[in-house]
């Protein structure tokens, strides 16, 4: 019970921010204008000010539930709340009760909480960078504290009786979960990730065999070498009479020498290289995905980004195959009955997961994943 309690304090203290607040935290205050009073003015800086520091107040706990030991062995907190949902989670039909119940949302409230809480000023590069890796650190310690393991769990019986009211909650952790990766990127992270590892293997496969043959090779074979380059060197092209100097004319009537070399390296003459029109870009669907989808944090350059995209690979990967259908087709109903659970915007969070997974699928080619 004093657990629960403590839960319970936690979801209230971690409360999302309404919209009344964010609207006040990004309030451009006018102190020039003569039209308002100073009260006035007075009232809308303490607004923006509390709201500004709820937020901060609600980054500091996201950060302390993240970096939070329980132990000497450098165990999380977030472990501690995970225990709490496996005798609940195991209970199923009528014998999960109403205090079963009552722990398993408001775990999962934490977890959204916790998910959700972003600063609402954006205005340094910084302060942008520093969210985004908050935020990657909380998806890595989500998939080491099995927390992720807990929402597969609860997604792959969405269609049953005692977990179809939290469909909603379970599309809000995605949503929030998901909101600063690129479907993309994640689905490259573990090709790029095992390209990395094969290359490392076969370098070090290339040193042992170098190691075992001779370190100082005879006078002949570098002989031998040294006329096999030239060789190479005066072979004809397929065209050889492209071989030469190739002369181009422009639309201003000038001419431009261009080489054979410079078009075997580049792959074509160089205005045509350097032409690139955006309304030409390849559709989503090709494996790219477009500008306006991408954020700060979306790309894997540095170790804990390229880390967070595999740990939502292998997220992705599970949830694709056990989760998706039941979790779809239980939001599916909510829709087409009109629920009265529904808010302003879940149809387009909705979609943007419909969007996610199926972009996932198409650049992953995971074809247990596409039938299912």
């Amino acid at each position: 019970p004093m657990l629960l309690t403590i839960v319970k304090i936690l979801v209230i203290l971690t409360k999302p921010l309404s919209d009344a607040t964010k609207r006040a935290g990004t309030l451009a205050i006018d102190t020039k204008s003569k039209k308002l009073s100073p009260e006035f003015l007075q009232c809308q800086a303490k607004l923006r000010q509390n709201a500004l520091h709820q937020s901060e107040m609600l980054m500091s706990f996201k950060r302390a539930l993240t970096h939070q030991t329980s132990n000497k062995d450098g165990d999380g907190v977030l472990g501690i709340f995970v225990s709490l949902l496996a005798e609940p989670l195991s209970k199923t039909g009528t014998s999960r009760s109403t205090m079963d119940h009552l722990t398993i949302e408001l775990v999962l409230h934490l977890f959204r909480n916790l998910l959700s809480a972003d600063p609402i000023l954006k205005g340094s590069k910084n302060t942008t960078q520093e969210a985004a890796t908050l935020h990657q650190q909380v998806i890595c310690k989500f998939e080491s504290e099995l927390v992720l393991d807990i929402f597969l769990v609860v997604a792959q019986d969405m269609e049953s009786r005692e977990n179809q009211n939290y469909n909603l909650l379970m599309m809000e952790l995605l949503n929030h979960l998901l909101r600063s990766q690129d479907p993309t990127a994640v689905a490259r992270s573990v090709r790029y990730h095992n390209k990395k590892q094969a290359l490392t293997d076969h370098t070090v496969s290339q040193h042992e065999k170098s190691d075992h043959e001779s370190t100082a090779p005879s006078l002949l074979k570098e002989q031998l070498f040294k006329e096999k380059l030239k060789l190479r060197t005066l072979m004809p092209t397929r065209h050889s009479h492209f071989g030469g100097t190739l002369v181009l004319k422009r639309r201003d009537g000038s001419k431009q020498h261009v080489s054979a070399n410079l078009l075997r390296q580049s792959g074509g003459p160089p205005e045509a290289n350097k032409r690139k029109n955006r309304k030409r870009e390849a559709f989503v669907g090709s494996g790219r995905t477009s500008a306006s989808n991408t954020r700060v944090g979306m790309t894997a350059d540095t170790p804990l980004a390229l880390r967070t995209q595999q740990c939502l690979y292998k997220f992705c990967q599970r949830f694709v195959k056990d989760c998706y259908g039941p979790l779809m087709k239980s939001l599916k109903n909510e829709f087409r009955r009109d629920s009265v659970r529904l808010e302003e915007g879940d149809k387009v969070v909705w979609f943007r997961l419909v969007w996610f997974f199926c972009q996932w699928c198409r650049v992953s080619k995971n074809k247990e994943s596409l039938s299912q």
